[in-house]
């Protein structure tokens, strides 16, 4: 990773930009800071703090950060939950060593968030009303989680079958909007993920079995997911398996009976429809994105390689 000088940032602010974005798999192009929110930082630098240079520096960036996180849309569009291993694993001094464990925390504190959400919205429509009304004590955690409650997608970390039907109920009780992520056994129990009308992700699937819970990995899933009608895309967990994968992984399923148009469904509209942004990217249509790639063959052949990529419309690379 690496950076420069520009216009409006140090090299080292940039530096963190762009290292943020090696770590998340986030493409070049795309800003995690609008200069909207770098360009009045540098104005105030220079015409209130007496500042000669205007670039952002480490500290600043970090600053600029902490806001764009507060008030870019794109860092508020999901809340991420887990079930299964790695909770237990990561989470035992805090006395997490069971699936019930888990299960319990995870309803404990979408009660308390729901009570905090009824608890603030009395208080504002009384304010509304002209009553008096004592303003409730702010908390940072309730005050993030209950964002379920207002139609935020929660995308959960599930992959055998007591985990995702623990997520299925779960979702139901509190009437959240949800995702199985993974979800890895649930082509063993496609009538429940029906049962339950639930959207989710495969993957990865290339790879090994490298803990008891991945026991049913199989490129059978997807051809399961298909004839069953659920709505399903197909991941790598990027850097699990690198995203560069991707097309190689969706070939595998592809062989393993997932029809080819739906194969490629599953990492275009369809995966773009799981998460609730089929509105903005995944097809070719009038008013989307325009994020395209043009291969020289076979999108899923091993020798075929990407001619250009558009991004937003924009020619972003061509050979």
């Amino acid at each position: 990773v690496d950076a420069k000088t520009s216009k409006l940032l140090s090299a080292p602010a940039a530096l963190i930009l762009n290292a943020l974005k090696h770590l998340a798999g986030i493409k070049d192009e795309m800003m995690l800071i609008s200069p909207s929110i770098i360009e009045p930082i540098s104005k105030m630098k220079v015409n209130n703090l007496g500042n000669h240079n205007p670039r952002i520096h480490v500290d600043e960036i970090l600053i600029a950060l902490a806001i764009s996180a507060r008030t870019n849309p794109l860092a508020e569009l999901a809340m991420k939950m887990a079930l299964g291993e790695n909770p237990k694993r990561c989470y035992q001094d805090k006395n997490i060593k069971t699936r019930m464990a888990s299960a319990a925390i995870l309803r404990d504190a979408l009660t308390q968030a729901k009570m905090y959400k009824e608890t603030w919205d009395k208080y504002e429509k009384d304010i509304q009303e002209g009553k008096d009304a004592n303003k409730p004590a702010y908390n940072a955690k309730w005050h993030s989680l209950k964002r379920v409650f207002e139609g935020m997608l929660v995308k959960i970390h599930a992959h055998q079958e007591d985990d995702i039907l623990t997520a299925c109920r779960i979702s139901k009780e509190f009437g959240i909007n949800s995702t199985i992520d993974h979800c890895t056994s649930g082509w063993t129990i496609p009538e429940k993920l029906k049962e339950y009308n639930k959207k989710v992700i495969l993957g990865p699937t290339l790879g090994e079995k490298s803990k008891y819970e991945l026991k049913d990995k199989s490129f059978e899933s997807g051809k399961v997911m298909y004839e069953n009608g659920i709505t399903f895309g197909i991941m790598t967990d990027h850097p699990v398996l690198p995203l560069e994968y991707s097309r190689t992984q969706l070939a595998i399923f592809v062989a393993h009976g997932l029809p080819y148009l739906e194969g490629l469904k599953a990492i275009t509209i369809n995966a773009a429809k799981t998460v609730g942004i089929d509105n903005q990217v995944g097809s070719i249509e009038v008013g989307k994105d325009a994020d395209i790639v043009i291969y020289d063959g076979d999108p899923l052949h091993y020798m075929t390689k990407v001619k250009t990529v558009l991004v937003r419309g924009n020619i972003a690379y061509t050979e």
